[in-house]
């Protein structure tokens, strides 16, 4: 399910160059991972991940099944009654 998001804006951005902390180690290889992720997600996909809606959760996020990204439950822990 497709909701739309302030963030959708974004999502037409393509994938930008490591920051200065990233030049080596394994900060560089998770900058490279992500940037390659978010190089083969549409931007459908892109809208879906940033996007909130009422499920299980409180808040959940969409996911990406076709690569693995699953949706994300977001809580803010107990209610008091």
């Amino acid at each position: 399910m497709l909701v739309f998001s302030p963030l959708a804006f974004w999502a037409h951005i393509a994938p930008v160059a490591s920051p200065t902390i990233a030049h080596g180690g394994s900060w560089h290889r998770a900058f490279h991972q992500a940037n390659h992720t978010i190089s083969q997600l549409t931007t459908a996909e892109k809208v879906n991940l940033t996007s909130a809606f009422l499920g299980p959760c409180p808040s959940n996020s969409g996911s990406v099944p076709r690569l693995g990204i699953p949706g994300l439950c977001f809580d803010d822990g107990r209610r008091s009654p």
